[in-house]
C-alpha cells in the first residue's frame, strides 16, 4: 500500500511539474509576441516618423525642420512656380531626375506627391551647405549661399554651374495629409 501511495504521489507531482512547464512556455510565447507588437508601435512613433504642421505657410514660404539629424525644407510653391514646373524644362543637369535619390512616386516634373509642396533635404551633401529659397528669379527655386549653385522649385540643379558630381536635392519619403506633412520611411 505504501508503494501505491508513493506511485500516486509521484504521478501528482509529475502532473503539477508538467503543468508548470506548459504555463512557463505559454508565458514565454506571450512575452515574445507582446514585446514584438509593442516595439513595432514604438518604431512608428520614433524619430523616424514626424508630422509637421504647415497650415501657416503661404505660397512662396518655407519651413526648415530637423528630421533624423538632417535639415529638411518644406516649401509651398506659388501658382507661377507650379505652372513653370508643369512644362518641359531645358537647362537642367538632370531634368528627368534619373540620378536623384528620391521615392519612386517623386519621379515627376514636381518631384513631389502634390504640385503645391516641395519637401527635400535642405543641405548640399558635397559641401554641407544649407540651401535657401531663391526669390530673385520669377520661376523660383533654391540657391546654395556657399557658392551660388541654383536649383529650380523642384530641387533640380541647373546645368553648367558646377562639377557633375553635384546632383539634385534629395527627396525624403513623406506624405501630405491636409495641413500636415508626414515624414518617414513608412511613406515610401
Amino acid at each position: 500500500m505504501c508503494a501505491s501511495m508513493s506511485d500516486s504521489s509521484l504521478k501528482v507531482r509529475l502532473r503539477v511539474a508538467l503543468k508548470i512547464m506548459f504555463l512557463a512556455a505559454a508565458l514565454a510565447i506571450v512575452y515574445v509576441f507582446g514585446s514584438a507588437f509593442f516595439s513595432a508601435e514604438k518604431r512608428e512613433s520614433s524619430p523616424d516618423a514626424m508630422s509637421v504642421g504647415v497650415s501657416q505657410l503661404q505660397p512662396g514660404e518655407s519651413l526648415k525642420v530637423n528630421w533624423e539629424g538632417r535639415p529638411i525644407i518644406i516649401y509651398r510653391r506659388t501658382p507661377s512656380e507650379i505652372a513653370w514646373l508643369a512644362q518641359p524644362q531645358g537647362g537642367l543637369a538632370d531634368a528627368a531626375s534619373s540620378r536623384s535619390v528620391q521615392p519612386i512616386w517623386a519621379q515627376n516634373n514636381y518631384r513631389s506627391k502634390t504640385p503645391e509642396w516641395f519637401v527635400g533635404l535642405a543641405v548640399r551633401e558635397d559641401k554641407a551647405c544649407t540651401i535657401e529659397v531663391d526669390k530673385s528669379r520669377p520661376e523660383g527655386g533654391f540657391i546654395s549661399p556657399c557658392d551660388g549653385v541654383i536649383y529650380d522649385a523642384a530641387g533640380r540643379i541647373f546645368a553648367g554651374q558646377t562639377d557633375a558630381s553635384v546632383g539634385n536635392l534629395r527627396v525624403p519619403a513623406y506624405d501630405v495629409d491636409g495641413d500636415l506633412v508626414l515624414l518617414g520611411a513608412r511613406f515610401r
